[in-house]
């Protein structure tokens, strides 16, 4: 967010001050990645390099926390002309498509040193919300390029679509959680979102199922 904002306020006054500072602390930042995967740390002392990941997550990857960097990342490399500061970020991608689930629904925690999952449970809510945003807006901010992210989000919009969307007894839609295969019959704030992803990729052409996506 810090790096965001650097670049966002650069971007509105195109005082170089702002990139500057943004680019200083993208170096410190990028030692982070320096893991075995090359999943980020969620913890990193910016003036010694030193990182970690949290222990309430018994110091495995976040789904949310690996996987929501990149567009920071890419801006700065696209101002810096520096590409080490998109390298990083988007090897984080490139790892998890080679192990990529059937249904496009990634783990909430990872292995840091394997890359595989280390729960078993499937959501758009907390720990893992914006990471599928991220395929999405990656491929909207390459221009759509990259055909990748573009694959990767209708991949995940859709098993979303099929797994994880219910209908209430009162007839509303629900996005639920599941655990080991089971219904938690419950709908987490940091879910809300996913209305607006839907609408936005289907309006954008990310998925060949527009309507199905808009509908929901």
């Amino acid at each position: 967010r810090n790096l965001g904002g650097l670049l966002s306020i650069y971007e509105l006054t195109k005082d170089k001050m702002f990139l500057d500072r943004a680019e200083d602390l993208g170096h410190r930042l990028l030692k982070a990645f320096d893991t075995p995967l090359g999943f980020p740390n969620a913890h990193i002392n910016l003036k010694t390099g030193e990182s970690e990941n949290t222990s309430w997550s018994g110091k495995q990857s976040v789904l949310s926390e690996i996987g929501s960097v990149q567009m920071e990342f890419l801006y700065l490399a696209y101002h810096t002309k520096k590409a080490i500061f998109a390298d990083k970020p988007l090897s984080v991608f490139k790892t998890l498509r080679k192990n990529k689930p059937s249904d496009g629904l990634y783990p909430k925690t990872l292995s840091s040193e394997t890359g595989f999952a280390t729960d078993e449970r499937k959501s758009i809510g907390a720990n893992a919300d914006s990471f599928y945003e991220y395929e999405l807006k990656l491929w909207l901010l390459t221009n759509k390029q990259y055909d990748g992210y573009r694959s990767m989000y209708e991949e995940s919009s859709n098993g979303a679509i099929d797994k994880l969307v219910r209908e209430s007894k009162a007839g509303h839609l629900f996005i639920e959680d599941l655990r080991n295969g089971n219904s938690q019959n419950r709908m987490e704030h940091l879910s809300c979102f996913s209305g607006g992803m839907f609408g936005l990729g289907s309006q954008e052409g990310a998925v060949s199922n527009p309507d199905k996506q808009l509908e929901v």
